[in-house]
């Protein structure tokens, strides 16, 4: 296991508002805002990153490397071959949600990561 907890960022925020100001020096006014609204919502925790492809393509790898964990899964055959979010949050677990035939969503099933 990385020695990052899964969705934290090192420096990420620090270093976005460190190019704000070098932008705003340089009079780079939509990058400077652009890079405000990003550190502001990586060191909130809440950005969202679509990665679409084609079976056995590598996405869930390289979420895993975007992560700095495995917490995809990852196989031979497809393993995440259905709509998934992740989360950061102070206990590794996944929570699966199916929606039914009559469109209501079904309770939840918390399972824990390890």
């Amino acid at each position: 296991m990385s020695s990052l907890s899964p969705g934290t960022l090192p420096d990420a925020d620090d270093r976005l508002r460190a190019l704000a100001d070098l932008a705003n020096e340089l009079k780079l006014d939509r990058l400077a805002t652009d890079a405000l609204t990003w550190a502001t919502r990586i060191a909130e925790g809440r950005f969202f990153v679509a990665c679409v492809g084609q079976f056995k393509r590598g996405k869930s790898t390289l979420l895993n490397a975007l992560i700095g964990d495995a917490v995809l899964p990852t196989g031979v055959v497809p393993v995440t071959s259905v709509v998934t979010v992740i989360r950061h949050g102070p206990v590794r677990r996944a929570r699966i949600r199916q929606f039914r035939r009559s469109g209501k969503m079904s309770p939840s099933t918390v399972l824990p990561i390890t």
